[in-house]
This record gives structure tokens, sequence and C-alpha cells, in this order.
């Protein structure tokens, strides 16, 4: 791997890599190494449009919440 100066590391595949390993993309988001996106807001985003909360819950676009066991919130339980 190389690693330029501002410690971004370049891979095989010419994504750049931060010291957190977020990596780069083209379109300038960063990909985690299990493939969530941090958008600008910075929420977790799969490739499938839920959204990671801070809370490891995932949310959908239209407000409901998915928990660990699969069932679904609303916003307001």
């Amino acid at each position: 791997m190389l690693l330029t100066a501002d410690k971004t590391v370049l891979t095989v595949d010419k994504r750049l890599l931060t010291a957190d390993k977020w990596a780069l993309t083209a379109d300038k988001r960063l990909l985690t190494a299990d493939k969530w996106v941090r958008t600008a807001d910075k929420r977790l985003l799969t490739a499938d449009k839920w959204v990671r909360t801070a809370d490891k819950r995932r949310l959908t676009a239209d407000k409901w919440t998915r928990t660990a066991d699969k069932c679904r919130l609303t916003a307001d339980k």
C-alpha cells in the first residue's frame, strides 16, 4: 500500500483509505470496510438505503427503525 503525506493509504484498487479505515470513493463519500457509506451529515448508509444511527439501530428512509431482532418500530414506539 502507498501512504500519502496526509496519511491516506492508496490501496491496490485505487481507493483512498484513511487512518480510521474509511475508504474514500471516487465521489468523495466515505466507505467503511463492511460497505457502509458515510453521508455528509455523518450518518451511516447501507447500499440498500438503510441508515445506521449512533445507537446501532437501522433507520429506513421512511423513519421506521429496524432493531437487531428484525422488528420494525416507529419513531413513537
